[in-house]
């Protein structure tokens, strides 16, 4: 516990964590594979990653790229820890982001939001399940400081374009435009590079969960604007009457 001690001022700086000897990451357990944005595979003596935004500069490589990429991408599930200082210490263990979940915890946006920009703070990115295809819920959770959203219940492409319409900016979807926000370092711009910059770092997943949605999964997966799907096992067992199975 001690080499993986965080500095209390690190975390409420909102810097990525900082110690006077290095500690172990969980990253080092899968040498040498190369880590999604820890190119060492470590954490570079605890200094910010080329993903972070630091608060004055640009962000050098988003989740997105990382995601596309042969590179081992870590995440780190968030269900029931809500405090600041657990992003930090995610980054210290060599994760590349957090997933905040809101469809199955009681954990509010506003909560979702702090461990957002925190993890970006920290250097890492923070990932969100929204509850619902709500397309408010889905912009104010982008807003926030989410890099990714992940929507669950999806069974046609017809909601699927629905989500991109709510999560992307026009000319691909039709998401409000609120102003610099934590992805984008808070750093005034004008609004047609604010739009590229969130948009260029906004991933769009979707959950299969239901065998109707499997069948339309090559459609689903057709819609321009979704980045990934990701298969829901608990609840489509359920619905095809082999639950857990």
């Amino acid at each position: 516990i001690e080499d993986c001690a965080i500095r209390p001022m690190a975390v409420l700086s909102g810097t990525r964590p900082q110690s006077d000897r290095a500690a172990p990451t969980i990253a080092t357990r899968f040498a040498p594979i190369r880590n999604g944005y820890h190119i060492d595979n470590g954490v570079n003596d605890f200094m910010e990653s080329s993903f972070s935004v630091r608060y004055r500069e640009s962000v050098q490589r988003s989740l997105r790229d990382a995601l596309r990429g042969d590179d081992l991408v870590l995440c780190l599930a968030l269900m029931h820890a809500r405090t600041p200082d657990v992003p930090a210490i995610a980054a210290a263990c060599g994760y590349d982001a957090v997933y905040v979940d809101l469809e199955h915890t009681s954990t509010s946006l506003e909560t979702a939001a702090m461990l957002c920009a925190s993890a970006l703070g920290s250097g890492i990115s923070g990932l969100v399940r929204v509850p619902s295809h709500d397309p408010s819920v889905i912009a104010r959770v982008l807003d926030t400081g989410a890099v990714r959203i992940i929507v669950p219940h999806v069974n046609s492409s017809k909601e699927a374009q629905q989500i991109v319409d709510a999560a992307r900016f026009p000319p691909s979807g039709h998401r409000s435009i609120s102003g610099p926000n934590p992805v984008s370092g808070y750093e005034p711009m004008p609004a047609s590079k604010l739009t590229a910059v969130l948009e260029s770092r906004t991933v769009v997943a979707v959950m299969i969960e239901t065998p109707a949605a499997v069948e339309a999964s090559s459609t689903i997966a057709a819609v321009d604007g979704v980045d990934m799907i990701l298969l829901g096992p608990s609840d489509l067992t359920a619905e095809m009457g082999i639950h857990g199975d």
